[in-house]
């Protein structure tokens, strides 16, 4: 029977992985940073990508708020998982995963800003980011870290056959399931029944009619 790894494991696969995590990290602000300058560069690109959150945001915002957190967490857990999966495949699907979540995240922060000036728009995007942001987004850079991982492992098995890809793959399974899926299923928690109050202040205030 596999070990729950507990805090100190945890803490210890984190600090083991940090190489990756630092990789994540970097693209994403990156992909944030390019996709701030898209909406002007590229208006059509920008409209599509608004016309398929709008589609996932209907799909989502006619159920009950319980309904609405789980189709929440299963969305990023799912993502999650596959980001994690996936990068057996040369890591390939990890990278392009944080990128374009970043670019999306840095498109939704040019576009409130240029609505609202940048002291509004950063600060309704901070009321709808932060809550659950500071759970999800380590969640999801984690997992899509270990992804990279995984692919460096399956790289070195392919050219030097010491890879460890199956104890690399047993690892990682064991965080994100008992470390990575609770912490997304709190962070949709607050996404549903936090985040939406507060932008709903945000949205009633003098500042921003």
């Amino acid at each position: 029977m596999a070990k729950i790894p507990g805090p100190r494991q945890f803490a210890r696969y984190l600090y083991d992985m940090r190489a990756f995590i630092g990789i994540v990290v970097a693209l994403f602000l990156l992909s944030a940073a390019i996709g701030y300058m898209v909406p002007a560069a590229s208006p059509e690109a920008t409209s599509a990508l608004l016309s398929g959150l709008q589609d996932k945001a209907e799909s989502l915002s006619g159920q009950s708020p319980p309904a609405m957190m789980l189709g929440i967490f299963a969305n990023n857990a799912v993502g999650s998982l596959m980001a994690l999966l996936l990068g057996l495949i040369a890591g390939l699907f990890p990278l392009f995963f944080v990128a374009s979540n970043g670019m999306v995240i840095g498109i939704m922060l040019e576009i409130v800003v240029e609505k609202l000036g940048a002291a509004g728009g950063a600060t309704v995007f901070a009321a709808g980011i932060l809550p659950h942001g500071v759970l999800e987004l380590p969640a999801v850079l984690i997992s899509t870290a270990i992804g990279l991982k995984l692919g460096y492992a399956a790289l070195r098995t392919l050219l030097k056959g010491d890879g460890r890809v199956a104890a690399e793959l047993k690892d990682g399974l064991l965080i994100f399931l008992f470390w990575l899926v609770p912490i997304l299923f709190l962070a949709a928690f607050i996404e549903t029944f936090v985040t939406g109050a507060i932008l709903a202040y945000f949205v009633q205030a003098p500042l921003f009619k």
